[in-house]
């Protein structure tokens, strides 16, 4: 799809009801024009944007893209190229210094995520007095361990429509993600939400996530 492909009543049309959006980071050249149109419009209409950001950047388009963007996740492999300074719109040359310019930079992202492999992931996230809140989880420490791209989806959905404090977020992230690794493929290991090990995290849900699912 190209850009010229979305008028202004088809774009209308695909985000009447919408209640976020999400972005992969694997997106070719033409496919990220287009993004940015659909980023700019959400944008206007005040609906949630997450962006996946799987590998490195370095186009004008991506960096606007990312401007309209209320949360961003990194895999691992893209959190070495912030650790070695190539994106030069960050200027930081570590994960944590990273993070803050993140937030620093662009002042819509309400929390920036990086994932760490086994290691787990690092998350912080701007507080509403304007102080930022810090997480780290691991499988030893808070048993929170982000399992790279089998979370993305599912952690977009709990932040944008759920409103999950972090600690649940990751933890309901981590247990799919878990679940996910015990069978080949992205999505052959996916649980479903009859899952008795997702019983915890739907249980007195206020936001009612089975149905929002």
């Amino acid at each position: 799809m190209i850009p010229e492909d979305l008028s202004k009543l088809n774009l209308s049309l695909a985000l009447d009801d919408v209640r976020f959006v999400y972005f992969d980071g694997v997106l070719q050249e033409t496919e990220l024009l287009s993004a940015l149109v659909v980023a700019r419009e959400a944008h206007r209409r005040n609906i949630p944007i997450v962006i996946d950001a799987e590998s490195k950047r370095e186009r004008r388009d991506f960096h606007r893209q990312v401007s309209y963007t209320d949360k961003l996740q990194w895999h691992c492999s893209f959190a070495v190229e912030f650790q070695f300074g190539y994106l030069v719109w960050i200027e930081a040359l570590s994960i944590p210094a990273a993070l803050v310019s993140v937030l620093l930079k662009l002042p819509n992202i309400k929390f920036v995520i990086v994932t760490l492999g086994e290691d787990g992931c690092m998350m912080l996230e701007r507080a509403e007095a304007g102080m930022l809140a810090y997480f780290f989880g691991s499988s030893d420490a808070n048993k929170f361990c982000y399992v790279s791209f089998l979370m993305d989806f599912p952690l977009a959905i709990c932040s944008s429509l759920c409103q999950y404090a972090p600690e649940r977020m990751l933890s309901f992230a981590s247990q799919v993600a878990a679940i996910g690794c015990r069978a080949l493929g992205a999505r052959a290991g996916l649980p479903q939400l009859t899952d008795p090990r997702l019983k915890p995290f739907l249980v007195n849900d206020p936001q009612n996530v089975a149905t929002l699912l």
